[in-house]
């Protein structure tokens, strides 16, 4: 786990800030097996290639990020209402939902 003093705030490319739990950030990485979640996440937030809106949860942005030229992409979920990351997580498609930003 990065060394770091919990919560932390982090920001997307809109400049919101999401809060990242220490327990969240664990789960992560120990769970979803995404090394360094707080700079990865971080890096996701930033500079996505893709966020859409959660089938599940119309306060749920799921941001995308690519990797291994286009073979997988960690997915960073932030609760837009409760201002927090849920989770992040590997995964080798873009899930379906409404696209709301994409990076040109």
């Amino acid at each position: 786990m990065e060394s770091a003093i919990f919560p932390i705030y982090l920001k997307d490319f809109e400049d919101r800030s999401f809060e990242l739990s220490r327990k969240t950030a664990e789960k992560i990485e120990f769970h979803h097996g995404v090394r360094k979640p707080i700079g990865t996440v971080t890096e996701i937030l930033k500079n996505p290639d893709f966020v859409y809106e959660s089938n599940w949860a119309q306060d749920h942005h799921l941001y995308y990020k690519a990797y291994s030229h286009n073979k997988f992409y960690i997915v960073a979920v932030a609760d837009l209402a409760e201002k927090r990351i849920d989770t992040a997580y590997v995964s080798n498609k873009v899930k379906k939902g409404k696209l709301l930003w994409k990076n040109s």
